[in-house]
């Protein structure tokens, strides 16, 4: 399974694997991981069902700009006005987005 991993990584541009990195997880506290996880988890249907091209890689910038700000509402915990607390754990992406993808995770996230 790794060599199958190491070379779908390797048919990614080199500009993809380089914003993909910035989609890892594990080293979050648990409140945090599972917000990052899923658009890590995006991120990786994306990277490995789309072209290769520049749009992609723009796309993907953007996301990781998107799962920042996500991080960090997470981490700050106050609202503007009145609304429930947010529930802190997210359903998995529905099965038809996830089979876009047809390979293993690239992020994965170490």
């Amino acid at each position: 399974m790794t060599d199958e991993k190491d070379e779908r990584i390797e048919k990614l541009h080199p500009s993809v694997r380089q914003v993909l990195q910035f989609f890892k997880y594990k080293h979050l506290t648990e409140e945090l991981r599972d917000v990052s996880a899923k658009c890590a988890e995006l991120a990786n249907c994306m990277a490995n069902s789309l072209p290769q091209n520049q749009e992609l890689t723009v796309g993907l910038r953007k996301l990781l700009e998107a799962k920042d700000c996500f991080v960090r509402a997470a981490l700050s915990g106050s609202t503007i006005g009145p609304s429930p607390k947010p529930k802190r754990t997210f359903p998995s992406l529905t099965a038809a987005t996830m089979e876009l993808s047809d390979g293993p995770s690239v992020v994965d996230g170490v």
